[in-house]
């Protein structure tokens, strides 16, 4: 069964929270307004580095979106 640990992102005014399963190398964004999307074949590293990211919206800007597949979940 997926384990998707879970993480609150409560400084950021667009991103509610960001979720990974390690073991599918799944990245998860719960977006505030615009749902929960899904990034695939995401990398335990780049994990670590948006735990550490000063800013997870910019983080999620200019690192996931449109580097890995998604799909709004």
């Amino acid at each position: 069964m997926d384990e998707i640990k879970w993480v609150g992102t409560p400084s950021s005014s667009n991103v509610e929270r960001i979720g990974y399963d390690k073991e599918q190398q799944k990245f998860y964004v719960d977006f505030k307004k615009s749902g929960t999307y899904q990034y695939s074949g995401f990398p335990e590293t780049k994990w670590n580095e948006a735990l550490d990211a000063p800013s997870i919206g910019k983080f999620v800007a200019t690192e996931v979106k449109g580097k890995f597949e998604s799909v709004k979940v």
